[in-house]
């Protein structure tokens, strides 16, 4: 089993172009098919795409740090 593992992070500029602060956040996916995450990597792999491209497209300020798939060792 695998899961969604996402950390974004916003920059907070200062009008002058200096970076005033920096706030990171854990994404967690909510629509995952079980408590244990997804069957197959390639499935969680879809998920992991589909949430990084709406954070990228709805939040201007927004990247992603880091991203990946996780291996949680649970069997179906």
């Amino acid at each position: 089993m695998f899961k969604v593992f996402i950390i974004t992070c916003v920059v907070l500029p200062f009008p002058r172009g200096e970076i005033l602060d920096i706030k990171c956040y854990s994404v967690t996916d909510q629509w995952q098919p079980s408590i244990y995450g997804y069957s197959t990597k390639k499935e969680c792999m879809n998920r992991l795409n589909t949430i990084t491209e709406s954070i990228r497209k709805n939040f201007d300020l927004y990247y992603i740090k880091k991203s990946y798939c996780k291996k949680n060792g649970r069997i179906l």
